[in-house]
């Protein structure tokens, strides 16, 4: 079997492999990092979602009750939404149709459940989870 390739500074793969790298520092590293969401101070009060904001896990810590506002945002924007205190987390458009399923609404069931918005398109936007 030939040797592991390496990455060298300019980021093109030297050599095959019949295998998959593991190193921490080769592709395998690079990938995991990749997906590990970044998980900000948690919001204390209402606020608008930003572009900046996909790809987190926002915890809300409140004991009122927060509005999260979804404006329109990229296609394939995703957050999700944990509620840490006891006020209720409710999800408001501004801009956007919120889609979830019937019968419920697009808040947080209780303390420590969560929801995932997907912006399907820049103005529809998929609500997840444990809703109430």
């Amino acid at each position: 079997m030939p040797a592991n390739p390496t990455l060298p500074a300019s980021g093109i793969v030297a050599g095959t492999t019949t295998g998959h790298i593991t190193d921490s520092h080769t592709v395998h590293g690079i990938i995991n990092d990749i997906y590990k969401a970044t998980v900000p101070t948690a919001e204390t009060g209402n606020f608008t979602l930003a572009q900046a904001d996909s790809g987190e896990v926002i915890r809300v810590n409140s004991a009122s009750a927060v509005v999260v506002t979804a404006p329109t945002l990229e296609v394939g924007t995703s957050v999700e939404i944990v509620r840490m205190g006891a006020g209720a987390v409710t999800i408001s458009a501004s801009g956007t149709t919120l889609r979830f399923p019937s019968g419920q609404a697009a808040s947080c069931r209780a303390q420590y459940s969560s929801i995932s918005l997907l912006w399907l398109t820049t103005t529809e936007v998929l609500v997840a989870g444990d809703l109430t």
